[in-house]
């Protein structure tokens, strides 16, 4: 056995490893960061007329809007597409470095 086609598959395989939690991580992130901000705009238009606070009403929106836009600003839902892209390019290649070991 090649100890360079080792020390490749080690490598590809830390890649794989660390994508995959990558993923795993912003495909529960982008959903609830969503989640949040829809419940918390959600709550605002129910509540308010309800209690009639307008201010009450202001400050809901005002974090449902600001929870979207901190997910629109990190960016997780391009993230979460390229560490799918990278996670399986990874197993890819190790797949073929298993046949070629």
């Amino acid at each position: 056995m090649d100890p360079r086609l080792k020390t490749l598959f080690d490598f590809y395989h830390r890649q794989w490893w660390t994508y995959k939690q990558r993923w795993s991580y912003f495909k529960w992130m982008y959903p609830l960061l969503n989640a949040l901000a829809l419940l918390l705009v959600a709550t605002g238009m129910i509540v308010g007329p309800i209690i009639h606070n307008s201010i009450l009403v202001a400050v809901l929106a005002a974090a449902g809007t600001f929870v979207k836009g901190w997910n629109e600003f990190k960016q997780y839902r391009h993230k979460l597409r390229m560490s799918a892209f990278a996670y399986t390019m990874y197993a890819k290649a190790l797949n073929e470095l298993r046949q070629s070991l």
